[in-house]
């Protein structure tokens, strides 16, 4: 049996690949190697049980996650790792400057799997860093402002997530997290209508849940004459949340006669589809009406 895949690497290559990335982890796995392929194939011959079973105790006696974990700096020298010059504030927040309206935490947690990190990162539960994403917004029209706020539950594990995203890009654009002054209440990050707070202590930013904002709608082109029951009809057939505000006026533009408002839903599917239902779109499919620009927040 070859290990040469069609398209990738064959075995040597991986061998070169291993020893230079991993040269301790290299010397207690290449003399196994053999060892592997023969049990396997031995024991696949008869019961593919057998053959996993094998092949599981084999990798054990290598003991690879030890060795691996025993390359990587502890978490507490997180901090000190980060370059002098980038670090300014120390807290458990990074902010991401970015024109980009349209990332979201998947894309962030791309650029930092545990597995890929320079530090021991056992104490986080999970595949991912954890952190929770808020786009900073403009308190008087909840506009998009600045970037991405990164909020993690140490200083530490902000400042690994910090170094191990170091000289990465996000969509062609470098990725790079500065750490800044934690603020309770900060009205930038915390958004009023929505009930959002946050109180800091020790440099800990902490957040106090407010409603979801993926289940919210910014909305933007509904002319000044329609009024908030005409809205309310409009949706006639949308699950809005059940508070007495799941309809907010934003902004009332007497200058271009437009308004701005925020809509809750009860859940974010709703929001995404009155997003695809209107966004771009004139209003009533008439293009003597103003298009509305529908942005489902987070």
């Amino acid at each position: 049996m070859s290990l040469k895949k069609r398209g990738g690497l064959n075995y040597g290559d991986a061998k070169k690949i291993l020893e230079t990335v991993y040269p301790e982890l290299a010397q207690n796995i290449v003399p196994n190697l053999n060892k592997i392929k023969s049990n396997v194939l031995y024991q696949n011959s008869n019961n593919l049980e057998n053959a996993k079973e094998a092949l599981e105790n084999t990798l054990n006696g290598l003991k690879t996650r030890e060795i691996i974990n025993s390359a990587r700096q502890p978490l507490s020298t997180a901090l000190e790792s980060i370059p002098q010059r980038n670090l300014k504030s120390v807290s458990n927040v990074l902010l991401f400057r970015t024109r980009n309206q349209l990332l979201d935490k998947s894309d962030f947690n791309k650029l930092a799997p545990k597995t890929q990190s320079n530090f021991d990162l056992d104490s986080i539960p999970g595949d991912n860093y954890n952190f929770i994403v808020r786009s900073g917004r403009y308190p008087q029209n909840l506009e998009y402002r600045v970037g991405y706020y990164l909020i993690f539950d140490s200083i530490e594990e902000a400042a690994a997530f910090n170094v191990d995203t170091l000289k990465k890009q996000i969509n062609g654009i470098n990725f790079n997290t500065e750490m800044i002054d934690a603020k309770a209440n900060d009205p930038v990050i915390n958004i009023r209508a929505l009930n959002e707070s946050s109180i800091v202590e020790n440099g800990i930013m902490k957040l106090k849940p407010g409603f979801p904002r993926k289940n919210c709608v910014l909305v933007k082109g509904f002319p000044n004459f329609i009024k908030k029951h005409t809205i309310f009809r409009m949706l006639y057939d949308y699950e809005l949340d059940d508070s007495f505000d799941a309809l907010t006026t934003i902004d009332l533009d007497n200058h271009a006669n437009l308004g701005k408002w925020l809509i809750k839903f009860s859940n974010s599917i709703e929001a995404q589809r009155f997003v695809r239902n209107y966004h771009g779109l004139h209003l009533n499919d008439n293009p003597e009406m103003p298009r509305i620009y529908a942005e489902q927040l987070f």
